[in-house]
């Protein structure tokens, strides 16, 4: 009788000593989590949490790039940017070659043109802005891009000079590549000089015989009388006047 009362006095103190580890036990766990949990915000980036506090300094609501876009350090990292590229104009058969590579334009995006006083040859052409994940990523094309109006294509274009014996009437362009151009000019033919030989005797000038000399005769003695001439009477059908280049009517 004794034992069995010892056991049942034991057996309640048994059982909070049970509760007493679930609930350290539950403690440890949260205190374990604490640090992943405040480590990531609700809008997917550390230390931006509305009315929240990092440790370092306050947390703002939705952090922005220089965009105006959210930050997301969740996001893919931004791909490799490439640029515009053409080569030095290079001599062939007749004229002269140069290559261009516009990475991410389709054919039907680029344009290549001379320019209105025939000096430079202008490259140009259009490509979606980059993206990062599903969305678009203006943030990861360098400061210099040129974008569109819209913003959601960026702008390459690059002007060359020609050489200076070039022909553009005749220049061509050429697909090369998938990405890439080909700008042929033929070389201007200037036709050579004529040479004149110093040993060449010039050419004599005939002389002309000098005219004679008149002897008017003498007015003296002569009388100048003045009439009044008679004209001829008009014709009934005859015109008064005629107009000029400026339209006004002038008479006779």
């Amino acid at each position: 009788a004794a034992a069995a009362a010892a056991a049942a006095a034991a057996a309640p103190v048994a059982a909070a000593d049970m509760s007493r580890l679930s609930v350290l036990a539950l403690c440890s766990l949260l205190f374990a989590s604490l640090p992943h949990a405040l480590g990531r915000s609700l809008y997917g980036f550390p230390g931006n949490r509305y009315g929240g506090f990092d440790g370092f300094r306050p947390g703002r609501f939705g952090a922005q790039d220089r965009y105006g876009h959210h930050q997301d350090y969740h996001r893919p990292a931004c791909p490799q940017y490439k640029a515009l590229q053409f080569s030095e104009w290079q001599p062939s058969a007749g004229g002269y070659t140069l290559h261009a590579v516009l990475p991410g334009v389709r054919s039907t995006d680029r344009r290549t043109q001379i320019s209105a006083d025939g000096s430079q040859v202008e490259i140009r052409g259009v490509r979606p802005v980059p993206t990062r994940g599903w969305m678009q990523a203006p943030e990861c094309l360098p400061r210099f891009a040129k974008l569109s109006d819209n913003g959601r294509y960026e702008i390459l274009e690059a002007s060359i000079a020609l050489p200076q014996d070039a022909d553009v009437t005749r220049a061509t362009v050429q697909q090369n590549g998938q990405d890439g151009i080909q700008v042929a000019v033929p070389m201007r033919h200037v036709k050579p000089k004529l040479q004149v030989k110093a040993d060449r005797p010039a050419a004599s000038v005939p002389k002309l015989q000098r005219r004679p000399q008149i002897q008017l005769p003498s007015s003296e003695g002569l009388e100048v009388v003045e009439e009044d001439f008679e004209y001829p009477e008009k014709r009934a059908d005859a015109c008064d006047g005629w107009l000029d280049n400026r339209g006004e009517f002038q008479s006779y």
